[in-house]
């Protein structure tokens, strides 16, 4: 028979090597290893722990530091549908989450809304130590049967339908510093009869937020002679229409705040048409969630900075998990600037519910 030289397996080190390493107890080492369970360690000490730890190339074990801290070290994430994990926003929440989380070795499920509500079992039976749920609209029994389990519970996309509950929190888009910027810029650059086209039906959370706050701002500005209307959004189609008739009466705006670039586009051309200068004639800005092509108008367009929310979730996940009897306020993340003729992305994201 032929001899293979075959490499030696080397056991893997444990504890009782990094204690030896570092001239430590076996209690030293996993509190120096584990510093989220609160116990203090001179800093001096936790440097040599870690460093005997790298030389041996010790990994702790999973199921040990679970039963140890107490925790899992998994996450649930509560998704409407399958459909919603193609929404671009919500993928770039998924990436801040998931950059910011692997940094304290947590690990991310993924559950998705049903009637049945089986995903209280996986809370229920400890398998998680908190839930994220990526929700705009105002579907609040998932929210609410969560928040009574007591588990950490971080919504994002929506202020949570719970007041003064030390576990439940928001991390959301700033819609209302994003309108406040908006009305800003149209007044300083001297407009002052403001429309904004946005979706009316009441379903969605940040829509709600948005028309409120635009109302409610350009009526603090009435005294500088703002006025400010409401158009609900309808179809593509018909807003065609409907704008190209507000173009012919000559009653129309002078400044323009549309929530989706593709209205935008839709105004612009119009405006074209009927022989006004788009973004001269009436100013023009616009929000999108998505992805978005790009236009060669040169109009402001600000999205919501879904990485930086997946951030902000995780690092307030942290402090409910640290603090459960502090109530924590929403976290509100502004919007990012951008002028859509230097823009050249993907498809305009057809999964967006706003």
């Amino acid at each position: 028979m032929k001899n293979f030289n075959l490499p030696k397996i080397c056991p893997s080190a444990t504890r009782k090597d990094v204690a030896r390493k570092a001239g430590v107890s076996v209690a030293t080492v996993t509190h120096a290893l584990n510093p989220e369970n609160g116990i203090k360690i001179k800093p001096e000490t936790r440097q040599k722990v870690l460093e005997a730890a790298k030389l041996l190339n010790y990994h702790p074990s999973y199921i040990g530091t679970a039963l140890t801290s107490g925790r899992s070290f998994n996450m649930g994430v509560l998704f409407r549908s399958l459909k919603h994990l193609d929404y671009y926003f919500y993928r770039k929440i998924l990436l801040g989450l998931g950059m910011e989380m692997e940094l304290d070795n947590y690990n991310l499920s993924l559950f998705l809304r049903t009637k049945e509500m089986r995903y209280l079992e996986s809370v229920r039976s400890g398998r998680v130590d908190g839930i994220f749920v990526l929700q705009g609209d105002l579907e609040d029994p998932p929210i609410m049967e969560l928040a009574k389990t007591g588990i950490p519970l971080v919504v994002i996309d929506r202020i949570a339908p719970v007041e003064n509950q030390p576990s439940v929190s928001s991390v959301l888009p700033d819609s209302a510093g994003l309108i406040a910027t908006v009305i800003e810029d149209f007044v300083k650059k001297g407009y002052r009869n403001m429309m904004i086209v946005n979706k009316t039906d009441n379903s969605i959370d940040s829509n709600i937020r948005m028309n409120q706050a635009f109302l409610r701002i350009a009526e603090e500005y009435a005294e500088r002679g703002v006025t400010a209307s409401l158009m609900s959004r309808p179809a593509p189609d018909v807003f065609r229409e409907q704008f190209k008739n507000i173009i012919v009466s000559g009653k129309y705006p002078d400044a323009l705040y549309i929530n989706r670039i593709l209205y935008a586009q839709i105004a612009c051309e119009v405006m074209a048409s009927s022989g006004l200068r788009p973004d001269k004639d009436i100013k023009i800005a616009s929000a999108e969630p998505g992805i978005f092509a790009p236009c060669k108008h040169n109009i402001n367009v600000y999205t919501p900075d879904g990485e930086q929310i997946g951030k902000e979730a995780w690092r307030l996940m942290k402090k409910i998990m640290e603090n459960k009897k502090t109530v924590y306020p929403p976290v509100f993340v502004p919007y990012q600037k951008h002028q859509a003729n230097k823009i050249a992305t993907d498809p305009e994201d057809e999964f967006s519910s706003n």
